[in-house]
């Protein structure tokens, strides 16, 4: 889990450098949906790597480590659903010159 967290960080550094200037270059709006569209990805691996790992401990709970998946499983699947959002949001709006 820590190297999906490790793993994660420099995209969403990338995503906010390209989020500031994707407003005037072409290149960096494409750049930005890209990364968006892997955080979303991420966001989904989380999610399903949460979802086998209470599986694996058939839900059971001897301590707060399952409540802990449980929680992590809906913020995970939160955040995934914002960022595919986000990422088809990104892909079909108009670059600013383009606005009828």
């Amino acid at each position: 889990m820590c190297e999906l967290i490790v793993g994660v960080v420099p995209l969403l550094l990338g995503a906010a450098v390209t989020l500031y200037v994707m407003r005037r270059h072409r290149w960096a709006r494409v750049l930005g949906t890209l990364l968006t569209g892997l955080m979303a990805l991420a966001a989904t691996a989380a999610t399903i790597g949460l979802f086998v790992a209470g599986q694996k401990a058939h839900w059971t709970s001897d301590g707060p480590g399952m409540l802990f998946i449980m929680i992590g499983i809906g913020v995970s699947a939160m955040v995934a659903l914002g960022l595919w959002f986000a990422t088809l949001a990104q892909a079909t709006a108009p670059a600013p010159g383009e606005l009828p």
